[in-house]
């Protein structure tokens, strides 16, 4: 059995998508095409299977854990908790394709890994096309319509632009993933060298003077992703009570041993999902460059368990962002700052580099790479009415955010 499911909400292009499925459908024997706007739409689907499945079809939007569902003023997505607790009925030899955005990134590796099948996606952005193998703009009327990926101008600027206008652009095709070996994907295998490069997380200065800025004094603090525990040993003087939680093993054994003299400090390791603090205790939740790596409708339910009313969710994070020539001038001022700061810290430049030039920390980021920047920008708000996001600094193709929300109190009318 061949299942084509597919989306028409999330962003634009949703006509087109429904006509890619059934197009597909159509020449494709035993298939069944369903459409899903919704995480549990997915599930009922998928539930719904009667005979093992040959094939897996998913034509929409995809975030860095896979399909998006629902809309931008809504997400809806699949967690990387979700998809381990999520059976797939295939069948002996079955295949798996994501038709959409950058499905290859980090999502088809870990699904052909999961399932272990072999799973098929694009690595970068997608359109739509009358031909599977060159770009042919779509004319109202016709059916044949196929998602494709083309080098245009988000990957090649304006020379992508004019290549594809002029219907000259080769589709590039699905890169293929199957089931490898596992690695360690975890800090476990980076945390001493992690732990030398920030021994004093006021290295971050960006980040640090932004969170001295709004940090709430001589409150109960929860850092979420804590790593090595500098963040809170940099609190410890502010703050009346610090805890700190990582899935990270090693980190905690490290950050324990740290913060070993800090009597109103303490570390615990944290399974993901559930946070071992009691409901309503906590003033202020941290999330300093970890945002990434959690499965965010879990860990924001976990947030307004614990959170007091009135207490505030700080968010810092890189984010992937496309370049906009608009923005040079802000990049420049802050790589100068950057260069500046970097002289008066040269054993922080040494221990980076050895970091980054470590084996184990490219496969640990191979595991966990950094989201879109529409991603955060859609999801939080979603989630946080009337979150404030601010950048703190750029580069041409990342972005250091930094958000900020407070909880309504039971008299506030948000």
């Amino acid at each position: 059995m061949v299942l084509i499911l597919y989306t028409t909400l999330y962003k634009t292009g949703g006509a087109e998508m429904e006509l890619a499925a059934h197009y597909m459908a159509r020449h494709k024997p035993n298939s069944r095409v369903v459409r899903i706007e919704s995480k549990a739409e997915f599930l009922e689907a998928l539930a719904s299977v009667e005979e093992p499945l040959d094939e897996l079809h998913f034509i929409g939007h995809s975030g860095l854990y896979g399909p998006m569902f629902g809309t931008t003023k809504r997400p809806d997505q699949m967690s990387r908790s979700d998809w381990k607790a999520l059976e797939i009925p295939f069948a002996k030899g079955a295949i798996a394709y994501f038709h959409c955005c950058r499905g290859a990134r980090w999502f088809a590796p870990y699904f052909a890994q999961r399932y272990r099948v072999p799973t098929y996606g694009h690595l970068s952005y997608t359109t739509f096309s009358h031909s599977p193998d060159i770009y042919v703009k779509v004319q109202p009327g016709r059916d044949d319509i196929f998602v494709v990926s083309v080098h245009g101008y988000k990957a090649k600027g304006i020379a992508g632009y004019i290549q594809k206008r002029l219907g000259r652009a080769p589709t590039i095709p699905l890169s293929r993933y199957g089931p490898g070996v596992e690695e360690d994907e975890s800090y476990d295998g980076v945390a001493e060298l992690y732990d030398q490069v920030f021994e004093d997380f006021r290295v971050r200065k960006d980040e640090w003077e932004w969170l001295s800025r709004h940090l709430v004094r001589d409150g109960r603090v929860l850092d979420i992703g804590c790593g090595n525990g500098a963040l809170l040993l940099a609190l410890a003087t502010l703050i009346n009570s610090g805890i700190g939680i990582d899935v990270s093993t090693r980190m905690i054994q490290i950050a324990t041993h740290r913060a070993r003299g800090e009597s109103n400090l303490a570390f615990m390791e944290y399974d993901g999902l559930q946070i071992p603090v009691e409901s309503g205790s906590v003033d202020t939740v941290i999330s300093m460059l970890s945002w990434r790596y959690l499965d965010w409708d879990p860990v924001v339910a976990e947030i307004l368990r614990v959170l007091r009313p009135g207490g505030q969710l700080l968010i810092v994070d890189m984010v992937v962002a496309p370049f906009k020539p608009k923005l040079i001038p802000r990049m420049i001022l802050d790589k100068l700052r950057h260069v500046v700061g970097g002289l008066g810290a040269p054993a922080f430049r040494k221990a980076l580099k050895r970091l980054v030039q470590d084996p184990a920390w490219a496969t640990m980021l191979r595991h966990n790479p950094m989201r879109a920047e529409h991603e955060m920008r859609n999801y939080l708000p979603s989630r946080f009415p009337g979150i404030v996001i601010e950048t703190l600094n750029r580069t041409p193709r990342s972005e250091m955010i930094a958000c900020r929300w407070v909880r309504p109190t039971e008299h506030s009318s948000l």
